[in-house]
């Protein structure tokens, strides 16, 4: 058995754009979900640590930049695991609205009220 640890996803060179999972017994976190299209590059590293998708309980995105929010809907469907953001973010996630509000720049990337919070 292994104890909790942090492994770090790199989605474009540099370092530029990462991704984070935190891997414990009880399951996988994914905070952030990288650039449309990442979900490739997720899927890689979760083959190398003997993970899949499914090993994902929970997707957690810090902010809905493209850089971090892009492959959340489509990771959301392969894991099945929800996603935890702000929740006037929500239609974007679901996929019914094709772009964030336009607010959402002034927006702290952690909201100070729980009840901003919003798993989806």
């Amino acid at each position: 058995m292994f104890e909790t640890e942090i492994i770090r996803i790199l989605i474009l060179p540099l370092g530029i754009i990462s991704t984070h999972l935190i891997r414990s017994p009880a399951g996988c976190i994914l905070v952030d979900a990288g650039i449309p299209g990442s979900e490739r590059k997720i899927g890689r590293a979760l083959a190398r640590v003997g993970l899949s998708y499914r090993d994902i309980k929970l997707i957690v995105v810090t902010q809905a930049h493209t850089d971090h929010a892009g492959s959340a809907a489509r990771l959301r469907d392969l894991s099945g695991a929800p996603i935890l953001a702000h929740r006037d973010d929500a239609d974007f996630y679901r996929r019914k609205a094709d772009d964030l509000p336009p607010d959402w720049p002034s927006r702290q990337a952690v909201p100070q009220n729980a009840d901003a919070a919003q798993c989806l």
